[in-house]
């Protein structure tokens, strides 16, 4: 009796993913896999944390190219990090996806003119690539639950990208079909409480300089700012602006945004996280 119950459990936890052998890969350094190609049948795709007892860490490109069925919805494992150039691009019937808060990089064209009704990013993704969700018609619906997404212009469609830098952390809604002209509205009340209950206090004419950071993980080690709102950060071209009691900086590939506190030459940022990043005026 002990032993079939074993044998349920078991066979339980075994079908909590799909097989490996649903999945082609590559085996990066002998460390870790890339998912290459979905050959499975299955229409609902659960991708296993681990193959060939290596982590699973990165999504490759156009996934389901050959596949022997359009699946509808996929579960991605949280010990993935990366969801590559193209991974689900053109599936049309892929209308769900489940992205875990292990994910920090979403390529260009990742979700490119899918099927996906709605999708939830969360706090752990720091970048957004070009066109990663250009083009689906029917994502009517984009949760944020981070400020530290670096969201590239036209990596959604319409206004959503302007919304959520001035909203911050909550669910905006539109209405199909989805193109470069839809508007964007926050949803009363979504939102992450902690952005509104945080605090900024110093000088905002004390930002324009060149700073060098000290502490923390910071997104540049090298930042100067104008007072026309321009400036660079490690040789990029960006843009600057205080905003709402928070901090923003607009580099090519990523947005950052923070509380912040100046004290004499020394400005300490507070992510939504609970990241703290010190930077220095040189």
């Amino acid at each position: 009796m002990l032993a079939v119950i074993v044998l349920t459990m078991i066979t339980a936890c075994t079908q909590k993913y799909d097989s490996e052998s649903d999945f082609e890969v590559f085996i990066k350094d002998g460390e870790s896999v890339i998912i290459t190609e979905y050959v499975g049948s299955k229409q609902k795709v659960r991708i296993p944390p681990r193959i060939q007892n290596l982590p699973v860490t990165e999504i490759g490109g156009n996934i389901f190219k050959d596949a022997p069925t359009s699946p509808t919805r996929v579960t991605i494992p949280d010990s993935a990090t990366i969801i590559g150039i193209g991974a689900f691009a053109n599936w049309t019937n892929l209308t769900s996806v489940t992205i875990p808060d292990s994910v920090t990089l979403i390529f260009m064209a990742a979700f490119l003119r899918s099927g996906l009704t709605s999708v939830t990013i969360p706090n752990s993704v720091t970048a957004i690539h070009t066109s990663a969700f250009a083009q689906c018609t029917n994502l009517t619906s984009v949760s944020f639950q981070g400020m530290n997404t670096g969201l590239e212009k036209n990596a959604l469609e319409g206004d959503l990208r302007e919304k959520y830098l001035a909203g911050g952390i909550g669910t905006y809604t539109t209405t199909a079909p989805v193109n470069e002209n839809s508007i964007w509205t926050k949803q009363s009340g979504s939102g992450n409480k902690s952005v509104s209950a945080g605090k900024s206090s110093g000088s905002v004419s004390a930002f324009s300089g060149r700073w060098q950071l000290i502490e923390g993980r910071g997104d540049a080690k090298d930042v100067e700012l104008f007072k026309d709102g321009t400036g660079t950060a490690d040789g990029y071209g960006i843009t600057w602006k205080i905003e709402n009691g928070r901090f923003y900086i607009l580099h090519p590939w990523y947005t950052f945004s923070a509380f912040y506190n100046v004290t004499g030459s020394t400005v300490t940022f507070t992510k939504d996280n609970g990241d703290v990043v010190k930077y220095q005026k040189r």
